[in-house]
C-alpha cells in the first residue's frame, strides 16, 4: 500500500504545474492575468494569480493549491476581502476548479457585479 501512495505522490502535479495550466486556460479565455510573486513588501496572503475579468473589469484572485491543501488564514482573509468588495476570489487545485468558479452555473458570472454566497 505504501508503494501506491508513493506513486500517487510522484504523479500528483506540483503547484507550479497547476498554476501554469490555469494561466494557459485564462489566456485562452481572454482573461488578463499575472503571477503575483510574494516578497517582503507583498500584501500578506495575496493570491497567487491576479487578473481582470473581461467586460466587467472585476478583480480576479486565484489561490492555487495542490489537491488536499487549503489556504492559510491570511490567504482566506484576502479571498474573503476580495469577494466582499465585488471581486471574484477562490482557491483552485485544477483548471476544473477555475471553470466551475468562473461560470458558476450562470452564463453571466463574468459580467455580474453582485457578490453571491459562493464567490461568484
Amino acid at each position: 500500500m505504501a508503494k501506491f501512495k508513493l506513486l500517487r505522490e510522484v504523479f500528483e502535479p506540483t503547484e507550479k504545474e497547476i498554476k501554469k495550466s490555469i494561466r494557459r486556460y485564462l489566456n485562452i479565455r481572454g482573461i488578463f492575468n499575472f503571477n503575483q510573486w510574494q516578497g517582503q513588501f507583498s500584501e500578506k496572503g495575496i493570491s497567487d494569480l491576479i487578473g481582470l475579468l473581461p467586460r466587467s473589469g472585476r478583480l480576479l484572485a486565484i489561490e492555487v493549491k495542490r489537491p488536499g491543501k487549503g489556504p492559510t488564514e491570511d490567504q482566506q482573509r484576502f479571498i474573503d476581502n476580495i469577494n466582499k468588495s465585488g471581486g471574484l476570489a477562490f482557491v483552485a487545485t485544477s483548471v476544473e476548479d477555475v471553470i466551475k468558479n468562473l461560470d458558476g452555473g450562470k452564463r453571466d458570472a463574468l459580467q455580474n457585479h453582485s457578490v453571491q454566497g459562493n464567490g461568484e
